[in-house]
């Protein structure tokens, strides 16, 4: 299996993802103010094809977490935990968010942003 045919059997399961991306920007309210960059984790980042279309979607640069999988498994450990200390299920809030009084996570953008490395 060569690159391109990787590329021409995943192509069309990738488009929707990316405009279910799309979707969920202008739902939230910030497709009319772009990010200054993206940044892609998981297992599939790691194909060129992945970075290349979501950066020509959004129109920005797109960066790779160093450790891919890292931040998905992270934010697997932290909403476990969460369950664990006995959340209920639907009231997990999003890894990242902060519920009042507390302090924003030590971990984030900011201490991945040294482990970026930027693919075309």
């Amino acid at each position: 299996l060569q690159r391109g045919d990787l590329e021409a059997l995943a192509l069309p399961l990738l488009a929707p993802s990316i405009d279910a991306f799309g979707r969920v920007l202008a739902s939230a309210g910030l497709a009319s103010r772009p990010a200054d960059a993206v940044l892609l984790v998981g297992g599939s980042s790691r194909l060129p094809l992945v970075a290349r279309e979501v950066g020509r979607a959004l129109g920005r640069p797109v960066g790779i977490h160093a450790h891919p999988k890292y931040p998905v498994a992270l934010g697997a450990a932290l909403t476990a935990a969460r369950l664990g200390a006995g959340a209920p299920a639907g009231a997990v809030p999003p890894i990242g968010a902060t519920e009042p009084g507390s302090s924003p996570p030590s971990r984030g953008w900011r201490g991945a942003a040294g482990r970026l490395r930027r693919r075309s």
